[in-house]
């Protein structure tokens, strides 16, 4: 059973991104970040920071197939901004927002349950969700058990 921190709100300043843009499910997540890193290496890009991942739309509303997200990584605010190439790679400045975020502790695939705790709070304060979902993983999965996996979910709000 995954562990729920208490949501918070928070504004996340304006990071320049490499990211990939994904139409698919979320199975080609470990090869697509593997596929981003290389494309990374490759422009001479260094990682400033965590992986992350948009989500723009609901695996519970859209068949996998369907599915529309990005992995991305934190680099330089110095990178130039790259449109997305013939396979979704590029850099891009994610603009500052609101959030409310929660830290779960646990797998990947019981993350739904913080996904429900956070748009419980967000119904209660009287917000509205406004643009993708973001989950930013503060662990190394191929060093972290399962169960010991800290992600931080955001859902940005007005």
């Amino acid at each position: 059973m995954p562990t729920v921190s208490e949501p918070t709100m928070a504004r996340v300043p304006a990071a320049k991104v490499a990211y990939v843009h994904v139409r698919g499910p979320y199975s080609l997540f470990p090869g697509k970040l593997e596929e981003l890193l290389q494309w990374m290496h490759e422009q001479r890009l260094g990682a400033t920071g965590p992986a992350g991942a948009l989500y723009y739309n609901s695996p519970t509303e859209t068949s996998p197939d369907q599915l529309e997200w990005e992995a991305f990584f934190p680099v330089s605010a110095q990178a130039p901004t790259k449109t997305a190439d013939s396979r979704g790679h590029g850099v891009k400045e994610l603009p500052e927002r609101r959030i409310v975020r929660a830290l779960h502790k646990g797998p990947y695939n019981q993350v739904g349950e913080t996904y429900t705790r956070l748009l419980e709070w967000v119904t209660r304060n009287e917000h509205t969700v406004q643009g993708p979902t973001e989950e930013v993983y503060l662990s190394d999965p191929s060093r972290t058990r399962p169960e010991d996996l800290l992600t931080e979910v955001r859902l940005p709000v007005s």
